[in-house]
């Protein structure tokens, strides 16, 4: 339909030719803007079973009656439906089609049971979580493994960690209701809380910008550190600590050892494209303004404004434009440094966009300081 008003538009359609009224719409608000439109661009709508002319003003009540009712035949076919899925769920049937939760199988009748083949693996799963085992770490391995056949990501083990249904308990999303010991638990309630304890801990929000965010991984334990932070004479250091050998890093020996590896990673990016592109924007900006200036005194001439109110608009339009000139020199003041040392002269939060982008994955032996191995995105190892 969304191509047929463009064409409408366009001026290529003049007539559409429906088979009954309903076919176009069952909602009153989205018919009477189709309505407007057909009307406003002079096409016409021919209904074969509907013998009306919806240009009209009678023939567009009557639309709108035999609307309204297609409207209450709609909803009163949702509502049936979603009855009947409510009974479904109060049965303790599972009301989904489609693939099931992993690790559980659905019988003829549409109950939920444990599948025995592919139980263990989520269990060992929870039981990872539940010991400080990343998603990040465990989605690795298990996606190398091609552990049951499927491909594993960080946000699909947490969507299952995060499933209650694991514990026996199903929320029924579409009707906002939550049954208890809806079908036979696959993991206790202790192992289900605790996994969710530390998907809820590593998921907070950080309230500094490390530069190594869920990617730096001890290489002993093979577990993904966690960031710390500690403060000396008002300056803050950041660390990567393991939380199984109790060893950590700090964030500048990571960088200092891998900076080669940065600046490439910096030179294939277009150069310097967050400032570039910022002082682009405000030349622009400038130039518009010093226009907007211009237009205001042809206003005066013309008499459709006073001196006075050009005079206001001027000193306000100037003082904005003198903001923007401060902005662009000390863009321009980054440019030089940026020349000199470009990844240090980038702020903090750019220079860990680029991380993310680019690294998936840092070995760090936590005993000797040193980084091992660092996994880029597209599977370049180094």
């Amino acid at each position: 339909m969304r191509k047929i008003i463009e064409r409408v538009k366009k001026g290529e359609i003049q007539k559409i030719i429906i088979i009954k009224l309903d076919r176009v719409s069952r909602r009153i608000v989205d018919f009477a803007m189709l309505l407007k439109t057909l009307t406003e661009y002079d096409c016409a709508l021919i209904s074969l079973t509907e013998n009306f002319d919806f240009s009209t003003t009678w023939g567009k009540l009557i639309a709108s009656v035999l609307i309204i009712f297609a409207e209450y035949e709609l909803d009163q076919a949702t509502d049936r439906t979603r009855v009947a899925l409510v009974e479904i769920a109060e049965q303790g049937k599972y009301p989904y089609g489609g693939n099931v939760p992993v690790g559980f199988k659905r019988t003829e009748d549409n109950f939920l049971v444990i599948d025995d083949k592919k139980a263990d693996t989520i269990r060992d799963l929870y039981r990872m979580i539940a010991e400080h085992r990343s998603c990040n770490s465990i989605a690795l391995e298990y996606d190398r493994e091609k552990k049951l056949d499927m491909s594993w990501t960080a946000d699909k083990i947490a969507k299952i960690i995060r499933n209650t249904i694991y514990k026996g308990n199903f929320y029924y999303e579409r009707i906002n209701k939550f049954y208890e010991e809806f079908c036979t638990a696959l993991v206790s309630d202790e192992l289900w809380d605790m996994a969710n304890a530390h998907i809820d801990k590593v998921s907070r929000v950080p309230t500094h910008t490390y530069l190594f965010y869920n990617i730096v991984f001890c290489n002993r334990c093979k577990r993904l550190t966690v960031q710390e932070t500690t403060s000396k004479k008002n300056k803050i250091y950041y660390y990567y600590k393991c939380t199984n050998c109790d060893n950590r890093i700090n964030e500048n020996r990571i960088v200092n050892q891998i900076y080669m590896i940065l600046m490439m990673i910096y030179e294939n990016e277009d150069k310097n494209p967050y400032y570039q592109n910022e002082k682009s924007k405000i030349i622009s900006k400038i130039s518009r303004l010093k226009q907007m200036i211009e237009n205001y005194y042809r206003m005066v001439i013309d008499e459709e404004t006073t001196l006075q109110e050009y005079r206001d608009f001027k000193i306000k339009t100037e003082n904005t434009i003198v903001d923007l000139e401060a902005k662009y020199k000390e863009l321009s003041t980054k440019d030089e440094r940026i020349a000199k040392d470009p990844f240090s002269a980038l702020d903090k939060d750019i220079k860990a966009e680029l991380i993310s982008r680019n690294i998936k994955k840092i070995e760090v032996d936590l005993h000797t300081k040193k980084v091992v191995s660092i996994i880029q995105n597209g599977g370049i190892k180094k």
